[in-house]
């Protein structure tokens, strides 16, 4: 997958770092150019006369969130003479997603609408840009389509244990893939199942020795879902 300008600077300079600290602010790579996180970072020329390709002529700054009186969060560019309180900010973000909250009976399943208190939630973005980068939308497993950001409040992709916990599985990340909210029905909590058409099996990926399928790179999981 091609790196975006703004990951290739970020490879520059802080090369093998997903995670930093900048003008009092901490960003995360995986973070780039989101306008919902607090962590989201952007890109700036150094001098406007040079080439947009040069990379070495770009500093990354941090995107200061705001919150608007609907109690959406926003970013915009970090201004260093300004101040701004991030605890108010963190806490009205906290409670803009707990509002969100919905009731789940699967046991499979880590909801996505509690990011800010689940135990999950530095796991969320790592997943998704361990497997899919920095592009906006991915496939899983059996080839169904996910996109990275919310559409109107709703995300269409589940953190589903490729393992279920009903089986012996557990929360570690290398047991943990990114799946649409249909296949991580279908899917429930058994080794063997039809999604999307097609008879899957969990495997030890380390045994058998696959690695990824056509559409979902394993090689970061302990297991892996082929076809059979």
């Amino acid at each position: 997958m091609a790196k975006s300008l703004n990951i290739k600077v970020w490879d520059k300079l802080y090369p093998k770092q997903l995670e930093i600290k900048l003008d009092g602010n901490t960003i995360r790579k995986d973070a780039v150019k989101r306008a919902d996180s607090i962590k989201g970072w952007d890109i700036q020329k150094i001098d406007s006369k040079k080439a947009d390709t040069d990379i070495s002529n770009y500093k990354i700054i941090a995107l200061k969130p705001k919150i608007q009186s609907n109690n959406v969060v926003v970013a915009s560019k970090s201004n260093n003479n300004s101040t701004q309180n991030k605890t108010q900010n963190v806490s009205n973000a906290k409670k803009q997603v707990n509002s969100q909250k919905k009731s789940t009976n699967s046991t499979n399943n880590i909801k996505l609408d509690t990011l800010v208190n689940n135990t999950h939630q530095d796991k969320i973005p790592e997943i998704w840009f361990r497997v899919f980068g920095d592009n906006d939308t991915g496939r899983d497993f059996c080839g169904r389509v996910v996109n990275r950001d919310t559409v109107g409040g709703y995300r269409d992709w589940d953190i589903d244990h490729i393992v279920p916990i009903a089986e012996g599985g557990t929360n570690d990340k290398t047991n943990l893939q990114i799946t649409s909210k249909i296949t991580n029905k279908e899917k429930a909590n058994k080794l063997i199942f039809f999604t999307n058409g097609k008879l899957y099996q969990v495997k030890n990926n380390k045994k058998d020795k696959i690695a990824n399928n056509q559409f979902y790179d394993y090689g970061h999981c302990d297991y892996c879902v082929v076809e059979i």
